[in-house]
């Protein structure tokens, strides 16, 4: 008999994965605890690919033209709680990115919203928290020093990138269902974080991984956080819908393309001296310094941002004014 493999880290997502999918289906809930026209009014929302989660207000009699021409009477940019199967749910104030309304009876209003969640605002405080990044191209850690991860009895060698920040630790890392060829970027926090802070953190991660890959994974992202004592229980739920996904395929280290060169200058001995990995500790320096750097930050996205430009002069451009930028934050 084999002995079985074993990584440096294991991880389990599949309630992970099951509690998205059972978020996305359609449900029906109730709007409690309002003081606008839509009070009490009965809800039926879906995920839809392109528009995010899609909410159909049933209004409980036909409004006049004063609600019709002034939508914002209904109270659909304020806070909504809602209620289904005892459970409640939760639309941020001025989530709904388009509203719309019908004019004859009954009256719905349908909101395409980029932020729903599970739970109340303050539920996600103090919580070992997960976010999980449905992607189309699957991410390489093979640039940075990785380790190899272990998902469901699948080992993956270059798995999990460790990151430190502020103190605070997380783990980078990827799953491929095989079954259903869905792939997923995933961040897990290590500590407790409040909610601002872990969605901070993990923006800071995504961009810096995206400044060294040339591919910055946006989307949509699910928010999940960890009942208490229970390592794989999903207690909540947050979705938000972002701009699209940048996907350039110039990375900014390319370590087997960097050994070809050292080898061809006739300079292979060197590479005992040189890493050809950034380590994780450099790496955990560069999420940090996007973290509390705002102009290096927008940098790198313009960077990224000149990677996907198809005409050279605006890619040359865009590079000048990062580099310009770049030069006046750099000490000398």
């Amino acid at each position: 008999m084999s002995e079985e493999l074993k990584g440096d880290f294991e991880k389990k997502v599949y309630w992970s994965i099951s509690r998205i999918e059972s978020f996305n289906n359609e449900r029906a809930y109730r709007i409690i605890d309002n003081k606008f026209p839509i009070n009490n009014s009965i809800v039926s929302i879906s995920k839809d690919s392109q528009n995010g989660f899609v909410c159909k207000i049933f209004l409980e009699k036909l409004y006049d033209y004063t609600f019709n021409q002034n939508i914002e009477r209904f109270g659909v940019f304020e806070p909504i709680i809602l209620e289904s199967t005892g459970d409640k749910y939760y639309i941020d104030k001025n989530s709904a990115h388009t509203v719309g309304i019908t004019l004859s009876s009954p009256q719905v209003l349908t909101l395409n919203l980029d932020k729903f969640q599970s739970g109340i605002k303050e539920s996600f405080n103090d919580k070992l928290q997960r976010l999980i990044v449905p992607v189309e191209v699957e991410p390489s850690f093979d640039f940075i020093d990785f380790n190899s991860l272990k998902i469901s009895g699948t080992l993956t060698v270059c798995g999990l990138i460790q990151i430190s920040i502020n103190e605070f630790n997380y783990h980078l890392f990827k799953y491929k269902n095989d079954d259903t060829g869905k792939k997923y970027l995933i961040i897990d926090s290590l500590e407790k974080n409040s909610f601002d802070e872990f969605k901070t953190n993990c923006k800071s991660i995504i961009t810096a991984y995206g400044y060294l890959s040339g591919n910055l994974y946006l989307n949509e992202y699910y928010y999940q956080t960890f009942q208490e004592n229970e390592s794989e229980m999903i207690e909540n739920i947050y979705y938000e819908k972002n701009e699209k996904s940048v996907f350039t395929n110039y990375p900014l280290f390319e370590p087997f393309r960097f050994r070809e060169y050292i080898d061809a200058i006739g300079k292979k001995e060197q590479l005992k001296h040189i890493p050809t990995r950034m380590s994780c500790s450099v790496f955990s320096e560069l999420c940090t310094t996007i973290k509390t750097n705002e102009p290096y930050s927008r940098c790198c996205e313009l960077i990224i941002e000149g990677n996907q430009s198809k005409h050279v002069l605006l890619k040359a451009g865009i590079y000048s004014i990062a580099l310009e930028t770049l030069t006046n934050i750099i000490p000398t």
